[in-house]
């Protein structure tokens, strides 16, 4: 048959990949043969989101658009939306993978492929509890196939994510990826260019399509620089500074913070005004980027801590940051932030920064992300404190519990390959979200949330990383209405927050038996990352979540 296809109800917590496609084509015509993979079920609250994934695998002789439409759905209150999920190459494995939640738009398909289409059922708060049906069509010429789908509300009300969600922006990767050219272009003339570089407003429609998405999903910090390229150039583009320095004739220094203050009041429009991060006098090349007056040129300095001069120029530094967020009222939200920094620099950093004080009398609060025991006496001197999840579990369960007695707040991070790059599995970043309940912290950390490279949608190219661990949304292409696509491994992150949020208001609402549930539902959930059955512990907790639903709810 001409533009022959199947349709299958696919694992929505895994990849389907394009190398797969025979094992697949199998597993899926013996499930349909059984009537099995042929009705979808997404099960959520009132007031909630959640998804499910089709797969379409064409024949040999198949090619055209591939079209998808969602039908029925009358008496849902809310809305039931498909889209196509796109492929991007995991350089460093090279393979694609199917991870951009992309959208509804035809695609064109050759034969033997494999296309994977992301179902979402989304609920208003007033939505009754029952089950909804409905059908997703899929097109292919003159053939056509359905996927039956049930949406079923469970009786209780989703509250938001109430767990700390902190992901690392980097506006500036955006606005060069927009622009269309590349690195070396944006920023030609080296530390001149990058000093030169400014937050350019033309792109902020694109940007807050970003900012959107990432409240929308908890995110509530923005992430600032206070000098060039704090993480000397670990990124595709180096990152400048949103405050420049100036040294005068006499010696003396100035500060405009011009992009800090458009960055913030960005974020601020879409509702994200929890704490700014500020990186950082501790940033990795231990160095400090000003225009120099006298020699008319940009001046990239290495300092020691244990200087005079390094002393000297970030407390003058510092005094002037004070100054300024007392003067723009935001100095309450404002942490100098460190990231994986050794104990003796972040020693100086906390005593340099408690000898400002400002108008009250107060210090900038801190913040800091680690991984080893080495800073631990320092921590009770950081409002935020972000324990990387290769340590040692025990130990972050009392920092946290300690901590949270004195109003601090303690989370776990992940980096590299450890949970939402290209060449991990989905349910690895569902699984360590559920870390937060286990480890009994307030949150989790990923330090890239849109660090773009030169062609995200295609390739996650990159010198030192994991595939995808530089960015966790996709830009829409150039040229095209501003829009900011999700990933499949954003949303797993986000999924296990929803679910987390959950467990916490079954706890809270059903006692012992609520209690006994949850500790259930989490008992497949080791005290490492790296647990080999994974996705047995989640699709364990998925489960479980659901059982307990039609007990208590």
């Amino acid at each position: 048959m001409k533009n022959g296809f199947i349709c299958a109800v696919g694992c929505r917590y895994d990849y389907s990949y394009p190398k797969d496609i025979d094992a697949l084509e199998k597993n899926y015509r013996e499930l349909l043969e059984k009537g099995e993979a042929s009705e979808l079920e997404i099960s959520l609250w009132k007031n909630d989101r959640a998804f499910g994934k089709i797969d379409v695998i064409t024949e040999e002789n198949a090619e055209g658009a591939l079209s998808v439409e969602v039908k029925v759905f009358e008496t849902f209150s809310g809305k039931v939306s498909a889209k196509f999920i796109k492929n991007c190459e995991a350089h460093d494995i090279k393979v694609m993978v199917p991870d951009i939640v992309y959208n509804d738009e035809p695609v064109d398909v050759k034969g033997r492929q494999i296309v994977s289409v992301w179902v979402e059922a989304e609920s208003l708060e007033n939505c009754g509890a029952g089950s909804f049906t409905g059908k997703v069509i899929v097109k292919l010429g003159d053939n056509e196939e359905a996927i039956d789908v049930k949406v079923k509300v469970v009786n209780a009300t989703f509250k938001g994510v109430s767990s700390e969600l902190e992901l690392w922006q980097y506006p500036y990767s955006s606005n060069r990826y927009y622009s269309g050219l590349t690195t070396e272009k944006y920023f030609e003339g080296g530390k001149e260019g990058i000093f030169r570089a400014r937050l350019d407003p033309k792109y902020d429609e694109q940007l807050l399509t970003q900012l959107r998405l990432y409240k929308a999903n908890g995110g509530n910090c923005v992430t600032t620089t206070i000098n060039e390229d704090p993480w000397n150039s670990q990124t595709p583009d180096p990152y400048p500074s949103m405050v420049k320095w100036t040294k005068h004739q006499d010696g003396t220094f100035s500060f405009t913070f011009e992009d800090f203050d458009r960055w913030i009041a960005l974020n601020k429009s879409v509702g994200i005004d929890g704490p700014i991060l500020c990186f950082s006098i501790a940033n990795w090349a231990n160095n400090v980027t000003y225009y120099d007056e006298a020699l008319g040129e940009v001046v990239v300095k290495e300092l020691s801590h244990e200087s005079e001069e390094w002393q000297y120029i970030w407390k003058t530094f510092l005094t002037a940051l004070v100054e300024h967020c007392d003067e723009t009222g935001v100095f309450d939200r404002v942490h100098i932030s460190i990231d994986e920094r050794a104990f003796e620099l972040v020693k100086a950093v906390v005593e340099l920064n408690e000898s400002v004080k400002n108008c009250e009398g107060k210090s900038l609060k801190m913040s800091l992300a680690i991984f080893s025991l080495e800073c631990e006496p320092l921590f009770d001197h950081f409002a935020r404190v972000s324990c990387s999840v290769r340590m040692e579990c025990e130990k972050v369960k009392a920092w946290a519990a300690e901590r949270r007695k004195k109003g601090l707040v303690t989370t776990f991070y992940t980096c590299g390959a450890e949970n939402s790059s290209l060449v991990n599995r989905p349910y690895e970043g569902f699984y360590s979200m559920l870390f937060i309940k286990k480890w009994n912290t307030d949150g989790f950390l990923r330090w890239a949330f849109d660090a773009f490279n030169a062609e995200p949608l295609e390739s996650s190219e990159h010198r030192l990383y994991a595939a995808g661990d530089l960015y966790l949304v996709y830009p829409e292409k150039r040229g095209k209405a501003p829009c900011t696509h999700s990933s499949v491994r954003f949303e797993m992150i986000t999924a296990g927050l929803r679910m987390i949020e959950k467990l916490k208001i079954i706890e809270k609402e059903y006692g012992e038996e609520g209690v006994a549930g949850v500790a259930e539902i989490l008992s497949l959930v080791d005290d490492k990352i790296d647990k080999a059955e994974s996705l047995e512990a989640v699709l364990h907790a998925v489960n479980g979540l659901k059982a307990l639903e039609s007990k208590l709810l």
